[in-house]
Protein backbone atom coordinates (compact mmCIF):
# COMPACT_ATOMS: atom_id res chain seq x y z
CA UNK A 1 0.00 0.00 0.00
CA UNK A 2 1.36 3.64 -0.56
CA UNK A 3 0.81 6.05 2.28
CA UNK A 4 0.93 9.76 2.55
CA UNK A 5 1.41 10.65 5.88
CA UNK A 6 0.23 14.26 6.53
CA UNK A 7 0.99 16.75 9.31
CA UNK A 8 -2.06 19.32 8.73
CA UNK A 9 -4.39 18.75 6.10
CA UNK A 10 -3.80 20.07 2.48
CA UNK A 11 -0.27 18.93 2.90
CA UNK A 12 -0.80 15.88 0.58
CA UNK A 13 -2.40 17.51 -1.76
CA UNK A 14 0.82 20.21 -1.57
CA UNK A 15 3.42 18.20 -1.33
CA UNK A 16 2.04 14.97 -3.60
CA UNK A 17 -0.06 16.25 -5.95
CA UNK A 18 1.50 14.27 -9.13
CA UNK A 19 0.84 10.78 -7.27
CA UNK A 20 -2.78 11.46 -6.11
CA UNK A 21 -3.25 12.66 -9.76
CA UNK A 22 -1.57 9.47 -11.58
CA UNK A 23 -3.48 7.02 -8.84
CA UNK A 24 -0.25 5.76 -7.50
CA UNK A 25 -1.84 6.53 -3.49
CA UNK A 26 -4.16 4.20 -1.45
CA UNK A 27 -4.40 6.05 1.53
CA UNK A 28 -3.93 9.54 3.18
CA UNK A 29 -3.04 9.71 7.19
CA UNK A 30 -3.89 13.34 8.74
CA UNK A 31 -1.57 13.47 11.53
CA UNK A 32 -3.52 16.98 13.28
CA UNK A 33 -7.06 18.77 12.36
CA UNK A 34 -4.99 21.76 11.10
CA UNK A 35 -6.98 23.76 14.27
CA UNK A 36 -3.68 25.73 14.85
CA UNK A 37 -3.35 27.61 11.41
CA UNK A 38 -2.42 31.44 11.37
CA UNK A 39 -5.33 32.03 9.59
CA UNK A 40 -7.74 30.68 12.95
CA UNK A 41 -7.15 34.01 14.94
CA UNK A 42 -10.75 33.69 16.47
CA UNK A 43 -10.04 30.24 17.90
CA UNK A 44 -13.32 29.37 15.35
CA UNK A 45 -14.80 26.09 17.39
CA UNK A 46 -16.11 25.12 13.60
CA UNK A 47 -12.44 25.86 12.10
CA UNK A 48 -11.24 21.80 13.20
CA UNK A 49 -14.07 20.73 11.55
CA UNK A 50 -13.98 22.33 8.55
CA UNK A 51 -10.39 21.60 7.88
CA UNK A 52 -11.19 18.04 8.99
CA UNK A 53 -13.80 17.54 6.79
CA UNK A 54 -11.57 19.13 3.58
CA UNK A 55 -9.34 16.62 4.20
CA UNK A 56 -11.75 14.01 4.11
CA UNK A 57 -13.30 15.61 0.81
CA UNK A 58 -9.57 15.73 -0.61
CA UNK A 59 -9.16 11.87 -0.04
CA UNK A 60 -12.86 10.85 -1.63
CA UNK A 61 -11.57 13.24 -4.72
CA UNK A 62 -8.97 11.24 -5.58
CA UNK A 63 -10.39 8.24 -4.46
CA UNK A 64 -8.03 7.16 -1.58
CA UNK A 65 -8.60 6.11 1.73
CA UNK A 66 -8.65 8.79 4.96
CA UNK A 67 -7.55 8.25 8.36
CA UNK A 68 -7.05 11.07 10.46
CA UNK A 69 -5.10 10.57 14.08
CA UNK A 70 -6.17 13.98 15.81
CA UNK A 71 -3.00 15.02 17.54
CA UNK A 72 -2.86 18.55 18.84
CA UNK A 73 -2.00 20.89 15.72
CA UNK A 74 1.57 22.96 16.85
CA UNK A 75 1.97 20.49 19.80
CA UNK A 76 3.50 17.18 17.92
CA UNK A 77 6.99 17.42 19.65
CA UNK A 78 5.02 16.78 22.96
CA UNK A 79 3.29 14.16 21.24
CA UNK A 80 5.47 11.90 19.27
CA UNK A 81 4.62 8.56 21.11
CA UNK A 82 1.55 8.84 20.31
CA UNK A 83 2.34 10.03 16.48
CA UNK A 84 4.72 6.87 16.35
CA UNK A 85 1.65 4.22 18.27
CA UNK A 86 -1.23 6.12 15.73
CA UNK A 87 1.03 5.06 12.92
CA UNK A 88 2.07 2.36 13.54
CA UNK A 89 -1.20 0.90 14.26
CA UNK A 90 -2.34 1.72 10.66
CA UNK A 91 0.79 0.78 8.69
CA UNK A 92 2.86 -2.27 7.58
CA UNK A 93 6.24 -3.13 7.10
CA UNK A 94 5.56 -3.51 3.34
CA UNK A 95 3.97 -0.44 2.54
CA UNK A 96 5.64 2.81 0.96
CA UNK A 97 5.30 5.82 2.76
CA UNK A 98 5.66 9.14 1.69
CA UNK A 99 6.81 11.29 4.91
CA UNK A 100 7.32 15.55 5.08
CA UNK A 101 11.09 16.53 4.55
CA UNK A 102 12.92 16.34 7.62
CA UNK A 103 14.71 19.62 6.47
CA UNK A 104 11.36 21.72 6.57
CA UNK A 105 10.98 24.58 8.98
CA UNK A 106 7.86 24.03 10.25
CA UNK A 107 8.37 21.69 13.69
CA UNK A 108 5.16 19.40 13.19
CA UNK A 109 6.45 18.68 9.42
CA UNK A 110 9.70 17.83 10.69
CA UNK A 111 8.35 15.69 14.05
CA UNK A 112 6.23 13.41 11.35
CA UNK A 113 9.20 13.09 9.01
CA UNK A 114 11.30 11.94 11.89
CA UNK A 115 8.85 9.74 13.46
CA UNK A 116 8.29 8.08 10.10
CA UNK A 117 11.79 7.21 9.75
CA UNK A 118 11.89 5.82 13.31
CA UNK A 119 9.17 3.42 11.99
CA UNK A 120 11.87 1.48 9.81
CA UNK A 121 9.43 0.93 7.00
CA UNK A 122 11.74 0.15 3.94
CA UNK A 123 10.30 2.11 1.49
CA UNK A 124 10.18 5.47 3.33
CA UNK A 125 9.87 8.70 0.68
CA UNK A 126 10.19 12.07 1.84
CA UNK A 127 7.98 14.80 -0.03
CA UNK A 128 8.43 18.78 0.55
CA UNK A 129 5.55 20.79 1.21
CA UNK A 130 7.65 24.06 2.04
CA UNK A 131 9.62 25.91 -0.71
CA UNK A 132 13.33 25.38 -1.19
CA UNK A 133 13.46 22.00 0.65
CA UNK A 134 14.37 19.36 -1.35
CA UNK A 135 15.49 16.19 -0.19
CA UNK A 136 18.74 14.29 -1.29
CA UNK A 137 18.11 12.13 -4.82
CA UNK A 138 15.44 14.22 -6.00
CA UNK A 139 12.80 13.23 -8.68
CA UNK A 140 10.43 16.14 -10.10
CA UNK A 141 7.01 16.49 -11.33
CA UNK A 142 5.03 19.49 -12.10
CA UNK A 143 1.48 20.17 -12.56
CA UNK A 144 1.50 23.90 -11.22
CA UNK A 145 -1.54 24.97 -12.49
CA UNK A 146 -4.06 21.69 -12.17
CA UNK A 147 -2.53 21.51 -8.49
CA UNK A 148 -3.09 25.19 -7.88
CA UNK A 149 -6.54 24.81 -8.44
CA UNK A 150 -7.38 21.74 -6.77
CA UNK A 151 -5.68 23.30 -3.40
CA UNK A 152 -8.31 26.07 -4.03
CA UNK A 153 -11.03 24.22 -4.59
CA UNK A 154 -10.38 21.51 -1.92
CA UNK A 155 -9.20 23.76 0.75
CA UNK A 156 -10.70 27.19 0.63
CA UNK A 157 -10.31 27.88 4.03
CA UNK A 158 -6.29 27.80 3.79
CA UNK A 159 -5.93 29.64 0.15
CA UNK A 160 -5.07 32.86 1.46
CA UNK A 161 -2.34 31.52 3.76
CA UNK A 162 -1.32 28.75 1.25
CA UNK A 163 -0.60 31.76 -1.44
CA UNK A 164 1.70 34.06 1.53
CA UNK A 165 4.62 32.47 -0.42
CA UNK A 166 5.85 29.79 2.03
CA UNK A 167 4.62 27.00 0.01
CA UNK A 168 5.87 25.20 -3.13
CA UNK A 169 2.53 25.93 -4.91
CA UNK A 170 4.74 27.56 -7.63
CA UNK A 171 7.45 24.94 -7.73
CA UNK A 172 7.62 21.00 -8.36
CA UNK A 173 7.23 18.01 -6.02
CA UNK A 174 10.19 16.85 -4.62
CA UNK A 175 10.72 12.99 -3.82
CA UNK A 176 14.12 10.79 -3.00
CA UNK A 177 14.62 9.45 -6.01
CA UNK A 178 16.49 6.15 -4.88
CA UNK A 179 13.68 4.73 -2.98
CA UNK A 180 11.07 6.10 -5.91
CA UNK A 181 13.01 3.73 -8.20
CA UNK A 182 12.20 0.84 -6.17
CA UNK A 183 8.41 1.61 -5.61
CA UNK A 184 7.68 1.74 -9.53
Amino acid sequence: MNIIIEPHPDDALLGCFSLLKLGMIDKIITVTDGEASPLNIEKDKHYKGLRKSEAFECANYFDVSWTSLGLPDGKLIYHMDKLKLGLRSVICANDTIFIPNIQEKHLDHKVVGIVGISLCIKNTIMYSVLKDVYPPNMHVFTYLEERRELVKKLFPSQWKDLTSGHFNLNSGEYFQKSTWVEMK
